[in-house]
Protein backbone atom coordinates (compact mmCIF):
# COMPACT_ATOMS: atom_id res chain seq x y z
CA UNK A 1 0.00 0.00 0.00
CA UNK A 2 2.83 2.30 0.53
CA UNK A 3 4.13 1.83 -2.99
CA UNK A 4 0.40 3.26 -4.19
CA UNK A 5 0.34 6.49 -5.95
CA UNK A 6 1.86 9.38 -3.97
CA UNK A 7 1.51 10.44 -0.65
CA UNK A 8 -1.49 12.92 -1.25
CA UNK A 9 -3.38 10.61 -3.41
CA UNK A 10 -2.96 7.74 -0.36
CA UNK A 11 -4.81 9.97 1.77
CA UNK A 12 -7.00 10.82 0.07
CA UNK A 13 -8.63 7.68 -1.64
CA UNK A 14 -9.60 4.49 -0.05
CA UNK A 15 -8.62 0.94 -1.23
CA UNK A 16 -12.17 0.39 -2.30
CA UNK A 17 -12.21 3.23 -4.76
CA UNK A 18 -8.96 2.21 -5.63
CA UNK A 19 -10.25 -1.48 -7.13
CA UNK A 20 -13.28 0.25 -8.58
CA UNK A 21 -11.54 2.39 -10.53
CA UNK A 22 -7.95 0.23 -11.12
CA UNK A 23 -5.74 1.59 -13.36
CA UNK A 24 -3.59 -1.26 -15.83
CA UNK A 25 -0.65 -0.31 -13.62
CA UNK A 26 -1.72 -0.27 -10.10
CA UNK A 27 0.36 -1.63 -7.79
CA UNK A 28 -1.73 -2.23 -5.10
CA UNK A 29 -4.36 -4.15 -7.26
CA UNK A 30 -1.76 -6.05 -8.25
CA UNK A 31 -0.79 -6.78 -4.82
CA UNK A 32 -4.20 -7.19 -3.50
CA UNK A 33 -4.39 -10.07 -6.45
CA UNK A 34 -1.64 -11.95 -5.61
CA UNK A 35 -3.00 -11.68 -1.89
CA UNK A 36 -6.08 -13.69 -2.52
CA UNK A 37 -7.90 -10.61 -1.70
CA UNK A 38 -12.09 -11.04 -1.86
CA UNK A 39 -15.01 -8.14 -1.41
CA UNK A 40 -17.50 -7.84 0.86
CA UNK A 41 -20.28 -6.44 -1.90
CA UNK A 42 -23.54 -4.73 -0.16
CA UNK A 43 -26.52 -4.86 -3.04
CA UNK A 44 -29.84 -4.34 -2.24
CA UNK A 45 -30.25 -8.23 -2.53
CA UNK A 46 -28.19 -7.97 0.55
CA UNK A 47 -24.12 -9.15 1.30
CA UNK A 48 -22.33 -11.15 -1.13
CA UNK A 49 -18.62 -12.44 -1.47
CA UNK A 50 -16.60 -11.91 -4.45
CA UNK A 51 -13.08 -12.91 -5.33
CA UNK A 52 -10.94 -9.52 -6.53
CA UNK A 53 -10.29 -11.14 -9.71
CA UNK A 54 -13.70 -12.01 -10.34
CA UNK A 55 -14.54 -8.29 -9.47
CA UNK A 56 -12.27 -7.06 -11.84
CA UNK A 57 -13.30 -9.38 -14.92
CA UNK A 58 -16.88 -8.35 -14.08
CA UNK A 59 -17.20 -4.92 -12.51
CA UNK A 60 -18.87 -2.74 -14.41
CA UNK A 61 -22.17 -5.45 -14.38
CA UNK A 62 -21.20 -5.90 -10.89
CA UNK A 63 -21.41 -2.28 -10.06
CA UNK A 64 -24.73 -1.68 -12.34
CA UNK A 65 -26.40 -3.66 -9.62
CA UNK A 66 -25.43 -0.96 -7.69
CA UNK A 67 -23.59 -2.27 -5.25
CA UNK A 68 -20.95 -0.54 -2.50
CA UNK A 69 -17.89 -2.32 -1.03
CA UNK A 70 -18.07 -2.79 2.61
CA UNK A 71 -14.87 -4.86 3.18
CA UNK A 72 -12.06 -6.40 1.50
CA UNK A 73 -10.55 -9.74 2.67
CA UNK A 74 -7.00 -10.84 2.42
CA UNK A 75 -6.49 -13.89 4.12
CA UNK A 76 -4.15 -14.15 6.81
CA UNK A 77 -1.49 -16.69 6.24
CA UNK A 78 1.62 -17.37 5.64
CA UNK A 79 2.96 -16.19 2.26
CA UNK A 80 6.39 -15.47 -0.10
CA UNK A 81 5.01 -11.88 -1.70
CA UNK A 82 7.33 -9.46 -4.22
CA UNK A 83 6.42 -6.60 -5.55
CA UNK A 84 9.02 -5.18 -9.01
CA UNK A 85 8.20 -2.21 -10.66
CA UNK A 86 9.93 0.31 -13.72
CA UNK A 87 9.16 3.68 -14.05
CA UNK A 88 11.07 7.01 -15.01
CA UNK A 89 11.42 7.68 -11.78
CA UNK A 90 10.77 6.22 -7.66
CA UNK A 91 8.05 7.95 -7.07
CA UNK A 92 6.24 7.96 -10.59
CA UNK A 93 3.49 5.33 -12.16
CA UNK A 94 5.20 2.40 -12.86
CA UNK A 95 5.37 1.30 -16.68
CA UNK A 96 5.51 -1.91 -15.87
CA UNK A 97 4.97 -3.84 -12.70
CA UNK A 98 4.64 -7.84 -11.87
CA UNK A 99 3.29 -8.72 -8.22
CA UNK A 100 3.62 -12.55 -7.41
CA UNK A 101 2.65 -14.51 -3.95
CA UNK A 102 3.45 -18.16 -3.61
CA UNK A 103 2.10 -20.51 -0.37
CA UNK A 104 2.05 -23.99 -0.48
CA UNK A 105 0.83 -25.27 -3.97
CA UNK A 106 -0.45 -21.88 -5.36
CA UNK A 107 1.68 -19.00 -6.70
CA UNK A 108 -0.01 -16.08 -8.09
CA UNK A 109 1.64 -13.87 -10.62
CA UNK A 110 -0.19 -10.04 -11.77
CA UNK A 111 1.30 -7.75 -14.32
CA UNK A 112 0.35 -4.38 -14.71
CA UNK A 113 0.79 -2.21 -17.59
CA UNK A 114 1.02 -4.73 -20.10
CA UNK A 115 -2.95 -4.41 -21.12
CA UNK A 116 -6.04 -2.90 -20.56
CA UNK A 117 -6.09 -4.08 -17.04
CA UNK A 118 -3.75 -5.85 -14.31
CA UNK A 119 -3.07 -9.43 -15.56
CA UNK A 120 -3.73 -12.21 -13.53
CA UNK A 121 -2.14 -15.84 -13.93
CA UNK A 122 -2.62 -18.81 -11.36
CA UNK A 123 0.82 -20.62 -12.11
CA UNK A 124 1.91 -24.33 -10.60
CA UNK A 125 3.24 -24.31 -7.07
CA UNK A 126 6.10 -26.14 -7.54
CA UNK A 127 8.04 -23.82 -9.93
CA UNK A 128 11.74 -25.05 -9.73
CA UNK A 129 14.76 -22.28 -10.77
CA UNK A 130 15.01 -23.63 -14.59
CA UNK A 131 11.35 -23.67 -14.75
CA UNK A 132 10.90 -20.03 -14.10
CA UNK A 133 12.21 -18.89 -17.33
CA UNK A 134 9.84 -21.26 -19.65
CA UNK A 135 6.16 -20.45 -17.37
CA UNK A 136 7.15 -16.51 -17.77
CA UNK A 137 7.93 -17.17 -21.63
CA UNK A 138 4.82 -18.28 -22.32
CA UNK A 139 3.02 -15.57 -19.74
CA UNK A 140 4.79 -12.98 -21.94
CA UNK A 141 3.84 -14.70 -24.93
CA UNK A 142 0.08 -13.94 -24.53
CA UNK A 143 0.74 -10.57 -23.63
CA UNK A 144 -0.52 -7.91 -26.45
CA UNK A 145 0.63 -4.80 -24.52
CA UNK A 146 0.30 -1.09 -26.51
CA UNK A 147 2.51 1.44 -26.52
CA UNK A 148 2.77 4.93 -25.67
CA UNK A 149 5.32 7.71 -25.02
CA UNK A 150 6.51 6.04 -21.68
CA UNK A 151 7.04 2.58 -23.39
CA UNK A 152 6.90 0.68 -26.68
CA UNK A 153 5.23 -2.85 -26.67
CA UNK A 154 8.21 -4.33 -27.09
CA UNK A 155 10.08 -2.87 -24.43
CA UNK A 156 6.78 -3.44 -22.15
CA UNK A 157 7.21 -7.38 -23.01
CA UNK A 158 10.44 -7.00 -22.24
CA UNK A 159 10.34 -5.63 -19.01
CA UNK A 160 7.47 -8.25 -18.08
CA UNK A 161 9.73 -10.83 -18.73
CA UNK A 162 12.57 -9.30 -16.27
CA UNK A 163 10.27 -8.76 -13.64
CA UNK A 164 8.46 -11.87 -13.62
CA UNK A 165 11.36 -13.97 -13.45
CA UNK A 166 12.11 -11.35 -10.51
CA UNK A 167 9.37 -11.86 -8.25
CA UNK A 168 9.07 -15.90 -9.33
CA UNK A 169 12.65 -15.89 -8.25
CA UNK A 170 12.08 -14.13 -5.14
CA UNK A 171 8.83 -15.91 -4.22
CA UNK A 172 10.31 -19.39 -4.91
CA UNK A 173 12.93 -18.86 -2.81
CA UNK A 174 11.13 -17.62 0.35
CA UNK A 175 8.36 -20.49 -0.53
CA UNK A 176 6.36 -21.30 2.53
Amino acid sequence: AHRWRGNVQRNRATIGGAVVAAAKDDALVAALLVAGASLTLQAPAGLRQVALVDFLHNRTTILAEPAVITQIVIPLRSAACALETVARTPTDTPIVLAAACAHGTEVRLALGGVGASVAFYALPGSLAADAIGPVVDDVVASLDPAGDFRGSAEYRRAMARVLSVRVLTSVMQGAI
